[in-house]
């Protein structure tokens, strides 16, 4: 390595980290998703509870009927309806040997229909004197992967699939149309500097984004969600190396085939948006109806995101097809940043 390409990498690296909205993408935008549907998932896979007043001719193990949710026994019908008013309780129920009265405020609880199947369904088992619901249901879960994980842990690594495709394809928009611009690719060729000199020295800082940003989510998922993941590190090596050339190779292309920076910075985020939502990230291609599963096929990202998940452990995939996709990636990022990286140079001269 000579003394100018040195140089040339020190110059891009710290030319990275003073873009701002090129680190940001790349490092705090996959987290921004991470927190918000972290969050959410994690809320959906809390068991919610409520708290039923009771009243009327009752026996002391009516609790037990009603577990897991907490019950409240009124002395009668006036303080019930009185504590419904005052929303010291999410329902009330009033029995009177086989008569049954439900009491609560309309529309003041977004989770109604859930209340009043809990209330039912307990007033039903202490009626009938029933110990276990209606019907005992034995779930035995199959593994896809290595590990029985949930859908935080799916959804994680959904999101290292977003940081590869942010990484890779945007900063190569940023850097090298932002340079084309404002000409200092022009000054780079007066230089003694060969092309493929100033693409691998700009690649190679993006590649270590990348990979900050794969382990900086990884740790963040570790840490606010307590994910076990199984990660073969060596894998998620080869597959952050591997993709990251691919998606740079994307990034090349789309500003070969745009001209202007701001025309590919618009096409990219269509094909950003059509690539979250078609390309298995956040939820099954199974759930996408039929006659639109053509188009999860055809997007890199939806391949990016089965060996993530094959290297996390939360899938299985044939080991020979993990190393076609990973083959298929280099080989065809490396010949679109060489093809058409030196195309762009000499547009630039």
């Amino acid at each position: 390595m000579n003394k100018s390409f040195k140089t040339m990498i020190k110059v891009f690296f710290l030319e990275t980290f003073k873009n701002k909205i090129e680190v940001f993408f790349t490092l705090f935008f996959p987290v921004l998703f991470l927190v918000i549907f972290g969050f959410l998932f994690t809320q959906n896979n809390i068991v919610k509870t409520y708290t039923y007043g009771i009243s009327g001719t009752i026996n002391d193990d009516v609790k037990n009927y009603f577990k897991p949710n907490k019950i409240l026994i009124y002395e009668n019908e006036e303080k019930l309806k009185e504590a419904v008013n005052n929303n010291k309780v999410d329902y009330g129920i009033y029995m009177n040997n086989n008569e049954v009265k439900y009491y609560y405020v309309s529309n003041m609880n977004s989770n109604i229909q859930w209340i009043k199947y809990g209330a039912n369904s307990g007033v039903k088992k202490y009626l009938l004197k029933l110990k276990k619901d209606y019907i005992s249901v034995d779930e035995k879960l199959i593994k896809l992967g290595k590990t029985q994980t949930n859908p935080m842990e799916y959804l994680l690594t959904g999101i290292i699939a977003i940081s590869i495709l942010s990484g890779g394809m945007f900063s190569v928009i940023n850097v090298f149309g932002r340079y084309k611009k404002l000409g200092i690719i022009k000054r780079f060729m007066v230089a003694p500097v060969k092309p493929y000199q100033f693409v691998i020295s700009a690649s190679f800082n993006k590649l270590i984004l990348n990979f900050a940003s794969i382990f900086f989510i990884i740790i963040l998922g570790k840490m606010w969600f307590n994910l076990s993941f199984q990660f073969n590190w060596f894998l998620l090596i080869i597959v952050g190396l591997s993709t990251t050339i691919g998606m740079m190779g994307v990034g090349i292309l789309i500003l070969v085939l745009f001209k202007e920076t701001e025309s590919a910075n618009t096409a990219s985020s269509i094909l950003f948006t059509i690539m979250m939502f078609f390309a298995g990230i956040y939820f099954p291609i199974s759930f996408i109806p039929g006659y639109l599963r053509w188009l999860s096929y055809i997007l890199p990202v939806k391949y990016v995101v089965d060996i993530i998940r094959y290297v996390a452990g939360v899938e299985s995939m044939n080991i020979l097809v993990f190393w076609f996709i990973n083959i298929i990636f280099i080989l065809s990022g490396t010949l679109l940043l060489i093809i058409a990286s030196k195309n762009f140079v000499k547009e630039s001269k």
